[in-house]
Parts: structure tokens; sequence; C-alpha cells
């Protein structure tokens, strides 16, 4: 497992508030990776404090990545939390379902926002 190992690398991961993320953001720590979690839930920060534990350091950061502007302003702390980034994991994402002409245009445009633009942007 040395090889696979992430000590002084910094790594952020988006959707890390639950699910796949989180996972993802718990192996790269466990790696050695410091990691910065960015998720819309209000309570990301207390999900990274109860992640950290045998010496691994996790900070949350809250962000909306479907706002061009808080996505900047995530990124941006997150930056300057870990000073620079290595490794980047554009986890966060959703679906709309339905039928193409029932969907609404307001949910197609935060689909395209978070899938799309964001991944890009981040």
């Amino acid at each position: 497992m040395e090889a696979f190992r992430l000590t002084g690398k910094t790594a952020i991961v988006t959707g890390a508030g639950a699910g796949l993320g989180n996972s993802m953001a718990a192996g790269l720590a466990e790696a050695g990776a410091r990691v910065a979690l960015i998720d819309i839930r209000p309570d990301i920060g207390e999900i990274a404090k109860r992640m950290c534990g045998d010496g691994r350091e996790l900070v949350g950061v809250q962000a909306n990545l479907t706002d061009r502007e808080d996505l900047k302003r995530g990124f941006g702390q997150c930056l300057r939390l870990l000073g620079g980034v290595d490794i980047l994991i554009n986890n966060a994402g959703m679906q709309v379902r339905g039928r193409a002409e029932e969907i609404d245009l307001g949910d197609w445009d935060r689909l395209m926002e978070l899938n799309v633009t964001a991944l890009f942007e981040m």
C-alpha cells in the first residue's frame, strides 16, 4: 500500500457530504492527503470534523456550485485552507428524471450548471 500513499498531497472533493464523494474523501485522507470537502450542505464542516482522526486532516467548505460566484468563493477558500491543490474529484452532480418535454427549464439550467459548468470551473 505504500505505493498508494498521498502524504504531502492536497485534494478537493465536491459533493463530499455523503455517498460516493464522502467515501472518496475518506479514502484520500486515509492515504495521507489533506482533503477539503466541498458541498452545499450547511453541516459540511461538522461532517469533516467527524471524519478526522488517526492523523487525518479534513476541512469542510460550504458552497453552492450552481452559483458561479459561490463556486469561486468556495474553491478559493479550499485553496487557502490547503495551500494549493494536487487532486480534484468533481463528484457533485444531479439528475432530473422525466420525459424531456416535461422537464422544467429551470431544472435543466441547474443540472447543466452543476454537471457541466461547475465541473469546468473547478
